[in-house]
């Protein structure tokens, strides 16, 4: 941390002392439950977008490979434009006294709409078709996502009920996978294998799933307002606020050199897993199972942070992020599918305490902001560390395959060269390893801990209205 962060900061603690705190209001399972339904819901429908639907339209309606990759092309680089947008809008229509769950539902609505013309399409679909209602899924999944992530830091203004709030929130969003992974096993269906039959029950039951979590939303409150300010405000306000705020970029630079290394590994653990351990009957079961037992972790992430504080608790999944790509170098072909099982869940369980603990934590750089610049931005930052996520998981997926093939290795062959298990370590294992290690720097100087976050939420309750 540099020393002008290191004495802003000292200034704001001595302000009150060692006896600065905040009340914490335990905020009800049943309110946290309703708020954070959404999360599953979206998480339901978005992996099919990701994982599944690239390969159903070149295999059963008649895409070729080019007009699909010129489709994600696209409506991924407009995703991309319209995090930041929505951000902004977000903030402005809160200021004006708003509600982040306005834009929850409107983008709840449009993600259930896409959702059904992208997974039930005409036996002859066109590429047109296909760009339409991706660029509406995508665009929907940004109303939905950030506005959801950041009304999370409006229900609680402690620093532990903040973790609380987004651990419920990160069990949705696994609640979510583990929901769509479990869909080949619905007795419903006569197939096992993701084929367009699973994807038109998928999306009866997602639309069933958002519908029901958007009404569940009356049970959660709007969220307290630190601040109105006026929305007439020029771009360079706006980005003075983003520029200045040095726990910000601390935050996002460690967030994103470690999301290049997770990028990295969930990129290449299906190719990892099917073409170099050559366990394709396991890979649904061991990624079924990662998801449970990530979900299951999380109280134990929770209280980890209750006790060393949030930045530590991330330090803590990062380093057994890394742990754990040790054990996935020292394991072969010849290995029982089980220890896959542990590595893999381990990792799920790693990612599980990144997406707790992150979230937290840009909620209290949210309170810093406010009383900085007194401007509430949090869809605005959020809205960052949405797109800095896609970022790092398309870079870090594209760079582990592109090291994985240039080194030969070939998903399709039953034994690879001394050459390509060289690549794949190195993709899979060796790179994401030296990233996650090189983000704990950073992670570390992460500024606000418990007290100087308890300093700053009395300093914004104690200015005048």
């Amino acid at each position: 941390m540099n020393s002008s962060m290191e004495s802003e900061l000292q200034t704001l603690s001595g302000a009150f002392g060692k006896r600065a705190s905040h009340i914490s209001i335990r905020l009800r399972a049943r309110t946290l439950l309703a708020y954070a339904a959404p999360g599953s819901a979206m998480t339901f429908l978005w992996m099919p977008t990701m994982s599944i639907l690239p390969g159903l339209y070149a295999k059963h309606f008649g895409l070729s490979l080019t007009k699909i990759a010129f489709v994600l092309f696209i409506s991924r680089l407009l995703d991309g434009l319209t995090d930041p947008l929505t951000g902004y809008a977000a903030d402005r229509h809160r200021a004006s006294g708003g509600s982040y769950k306005t834009w929850v539902v409107a983008g709840g609505v449009g993600l259930a709409v896409a959702a059904y013309f992208l997974f039930s399409p005409p036996h002859e679909v066109s590429q047109e078709y296909y760009l339409a209602w991706s660029l509406v899924f995508y665009v929907s999944w940004s109303l939905i996502d950030i506005p959801h992530a950041a009304w999370g830091a409006t229900l609680a203004d402690s620093y532990h009920e903040r973790s609380r709030v987004y651990g419920f929130r990160s069990v949705a969003l696994f609640f979510g996978l583990l929901t769509f992974f479990a869909m080949p096993f619905l007795p419903i269906l006569s197939s096992k294998e993701f084929t367009p039959d699973t994807m038109i029950w998928t999306v009866r039951i997602g639309i069933a799933f958002m519908a029901g979590s958007l009404l569940s939303m009356i049970w959660a409150p709007a969220g307290s307002t630190d601040v109105k300010h006026s929305i007439r405000e020029s771009p360079l306000t706006i980005l003075h606020d983003i520029y200045s705020n040095k726990p910000l970029w601390i935050f996002l630079s460690g967030y994103l050199i470690g999301g290049v290394g997770y990028g990295m590994w969930f990129g290449l653990v299906f190719v990892y897993l099917d073409g170099f351990l050559h366990l394709g009957e396991h890979i649904s079961a061991i990624l079924l199972i990662g998801n449970v037992v990530a979900i299951c972790s999380m109280p134990m992430w929770l209280r980890l942070a209750r006790r060393v504080g949030k930045a530590r608790a991330w330090m803590a999944g990062t380093i057994l992020f890394v742990l754990l790509l040790a054990g996935c170098y020292a394991i072969s072909p010849d290995a029982p599918w089980w220890l896959s099982l542990i590595l893999v869940g381990g990792v799920y369980v790693s990612f599980a305490c990144q997406s707790m603990s992150t979230q937290a934590i840009l909620g209290d750089i949210t309170d810093y902001g406010v009383l900085k610049f007194r401007r509430n931005r949090g869809a605005t930052y959020f809205s960052l560390l949405t797109l800095t996520y896609k970022v790092t998981s398309g870079l870090g997926s594209g760079l582990a395959l592109k090291i994985a093939g240039e080194f030969g290795f070939d998903p399709a062959s039953m034994s690879q060269t001394t050459g390509a298990v060289t690549g794949a370590h190195l993709a899979f294992v060796i790179l994401p390893a030296l990233l996650a290690l090189t983000s704990l720097s950073l992670i570390r100087m992460t500024p606000l801990n418990e007290h100087r976050h308890s300093v700053i939420r009395r300093r914004i309750g104690q200015r005048p209205a």
